[in-house]
């Protein structure tokens, strides 16, 4: 048989909703040696975001740094599952009667890889911006042990749990992983996320992914630059169209958010 044999299956076709999300699991339960490359968390070449802006495919759905560090290798039930268009499934209904890893079967796992497939590659930053920073998630799944957040049956409390421990995390790779990024084999052309931009009540309220980016605006509808006015705090918008960028220390910059005011 092809297990006596050796082979080692890759599964990566596991979107949610397709009906093989439990396949690498029945595969390591009949014991197979399984290499877990589901593509919903580690397919970088899927878009970051749903801007057409970015670059990626979609088919898969999206997958930023925070999907990759999701990843819950021997449970993957235990995530925030959502289909390709980012609704929220019901996991206890929808996938009740797929196949759980088994103790046995988790013996089986041999590890996770992450892939990116070339054919949208256009040269080496297009390379590097695909990959950074959401192979450090990744990376923190393959090395690191399992989070905390993965072992509470409770669902909204896994989740709580999961966001702070994320909060801990995005905190080291704004303040450590991304400036090592900036000069490591001569600077890494990892992305930058566009900021959060909400107008609530007249206030303009700005936030990003990590910290250490420096955030500037225009309201006169051009470009903002490096030079623009700096948004620190919440401040007063009247009316008109917002523009912001994050900017980080080696002058790496996101594309631009745009908020109405009306």
């Amino acid at each position: 048989s092809f297990r006596e044999k050796g082979f080692v299956p890759y599964v990566w076709n596991t979107v949610w909703g397709w009906g093989g999300e439990d396949r690498a699991y029945k595969l390591a339960n009949a014991g197979f040696k399984v290499v877990l490359s589901n593509v919903s968390n580690n397919y970088f070449d899927l878009a970051y975001d749903t801007d057409p802006a970015d670059p990626g495919y979609y088919w898969g759905g999206f997958v930023d740094t925070k999907k990759a560090w999701e990843f819950a290798p021997l449970n993957v039930f235990a995530e925030p599952i959502t289909n390709r268009e980012g609704v929220r499934l019901n996991v206890k209904e929808d996938f009740k009667d797929h196949s759980r890893l088994t103790e046995e079967g988790a013996k089986n796992i041999k590890g996770i890889q992450g892939q990116l497939w070339a054919e949208t590659v256009k040269g080496e930053d297009m390379l590097e911006y695909y990959l950074f920073p959401k192979m450090l998630g990744l990376v923190e799944r393959a090395w690191a042990p399992a989070p905390e957040w993965v072992s509470i049956e409770e669902e909204e409390l896994r989740f709580e749990t999961l966001e702070k421990e994320w909060g801990v995390f995005a905190s080291r790779v704004g303040s450590f992983e991304l400036p090592r990024l900036t000069y490591i084999n001569g600077g890494v052309n990892y992305r930058v996320a566009p900021p959060g931009v909400i107008v609530k009540e007249g206030k303009l309220f700005v936030n990003s992914n990590y910290p250490g980016a420096t955030f500037t605006f225009t309201i006169d509808g051009s470009e903002p630059t490096i030079s623009s006015a700096k948004y620190t705090e919440p401040i007063t918008i009247s009316e008109g169209e917002v523009r912001v960028i994050a900017f980080y220390p080696d002058g790496k910059k996101s594309r631009v958010a745009v908020a109405e005011v009306k």
